[in-house]
């Protein structure tokens, strides 16, 4: 199966289209869920840590690279999944 056979059946099954939206949605909320940067207040992006001194760690700096990817990777399987899903409505 080629890209334009899987185009071609998407587009005329969008019952099908709507259903690879929802799991796009819920892979992306469970990528943020456990990798959002935000969530995880003790990363900052210098890998500075807050005990008794201040002190730069590369593999904290790393870390926060890692999460923030994955935090951008998890908002776009959302919009990809809405769009998918939005997309569906009009194809019934």
């Amino acid at each position: 199966m080629n890209l334009y056979d899987a185009y071609s059946f998407l587009m005329a099954n969008p019952k099908c289209l709507s259903m690879v939206g929802l799991f796009l949605d819920l892979i992306g909320i469970t990528v943020l869920f456990f990798f959002q940067v935000d969530r995880n207040h003790h990363l900052k992006p210098d890998g500075s840590i807050n005990l008794v001194t201040e002190q730069n760690e590369p593999a904290e700096s790393r870390k926060w690279k890692q999460y923030r990817r994955l935090t951008v990777f998890g908002f776009l399987l959302l919009i990809t999944g809405f769009a998918l899903q939005f997309l569906a409505t009009f194809f019934q």
